[in-house]
């Protein structure tokens, strides 16, 4: 598939060398009528005698001193101003995008309509994450009435792993589901990062008033969110509804309101991927308005030095009266 990025970025570092084109073609032009002899002899020979006395070249060349001239001038003028369509890589790419992750662990996750069920499935897919992500930053949080930093950022997602297998409903302290109580502790986690992070938001609910305070902290944030929703709204057999079923709509509110992605639940770990090419976007995305632009000029000195070459061809002259 094409990158269609290109034509979007395409533009001149430089522009105002696109003026030259103008006195070059008016040079190109006097030249061309200086080397032609019926423009030379129109005005002072009558034109019925000047069609005999002018001398017809045997061929007419395909590459001539002119024409050659006129190439080198336009790649030159290209080159001077500038080509670019890409940044310069962001010095952040080595440590890759920080993530948090924070988790729901309230009983609705321990609902049993994804096998086994929605809590040990999200534990699956934050694992399956991990392994894309390598030794990105990652750190976790575990809420449910109350929210707690397990780990911090690390670049060891086996660290996470160990930890995350303890993680259950019955470890919290207070029961519930108060995805709100994440935002300070992300917040402390992300700020103490160089680079613009993203929150990963792993739950089967929300409610309004934690919509309204996810798109309050957002608003003022460079941050991003991600939502990743878990659970059904029926059963497989799709005869009896879960007792909290997914609120689908309200998850997808909660990512437009704060500018984040939602991300269905899949059987694969294509989900996984999507949530790992999404939070390493972002930072290019974030970084890259920083970046200095790439001078591609230097594309243009190839075809420039092959027809500098062709200038050492006996006979080629290109005079100016």
């Amino acid at each position: 598939m094409p990158d269609w990025s290109v034509i979007d970025n395409f533009h001149f570092l430089r522009p105002w060398w696109l003026l030259a084109f103008l006195p070059m073609l008016i040079a190109l032009a006097t030249l061309r009528r200086q080397q032609d002899a019926r423009a030379q002899w129109q005005n002072i020979v009558a034109p019925h005698l000047l069609e005999h006395l002018i001398v017809k070249g045997r061929q007419k060349k395909s590459l001539t001193p002119l024409g050659l001239t006129f190439i080198a001038c336009i790649l030159a003028i290209l080159a001077l101003a500038g080509p670019s369509w890409k940044r310069s890589p962001s010095p952040f790419y080595q440590d890759e995008a920080p993530l948090v992750i924070a988790v729901d662990v309230s009983f609705s996750m321990e609902q049993n309509d994804i096998q086994p069920t929605r809590l040990e499935r999200a534990k699956q897919k934050i694992q399956d994450l991990l392994k894309s992500r390598g030794a990105a930053p990652t750190g976790l949080i575990a809420y449910s009435g109350s929210a707690h930093i397990v780990i911090p950022l690390t670049d060891d997602p086996e660290i996470v792993v160990n930890l995350l297998s303890a993680i259950t409903p019955k470890i919290m302290p207070i029961r519930g589901k108060e995805p709100k109580n994440v935002l300070p502790l992300a917040n402390r986690i992300l700020n103490g990062s160089s680079a613009p992070g993203t929150l990963l938001l792993i739950t089967d609910g929300v409610e309004s008033s934690g919509i309204q305070s996810y798109a309050s902290y957002f608003s003022s944030q460079e941050h991003q969110l991600i939502v990743w929703g878990i659970g059904t709204s029926t059963r497989p057999n799709e005869k009896s509804v879960p007792k909290f079923p997914l609120q689908e709509e309200e998850l997808k509110d909660l990512a437009n309101r704060c500018g984040g992605h939602y991300q269905q639940l899949s059987i694969d770990a294509s989900d996984a991927r999507n949530v790992q090419r999404k939070t390493k976007s972002y930072l290019v995305t974030a970084e890259d308005e920083f970046s200095p632009w790439v001078d591609e000029g230097y594309y243009f000195a190839i075809p420039m030095a092959f027809l500098i070459t062709v200038w050492f061809r006996k006979g080629w002259t290109l005079s100016w009266e």
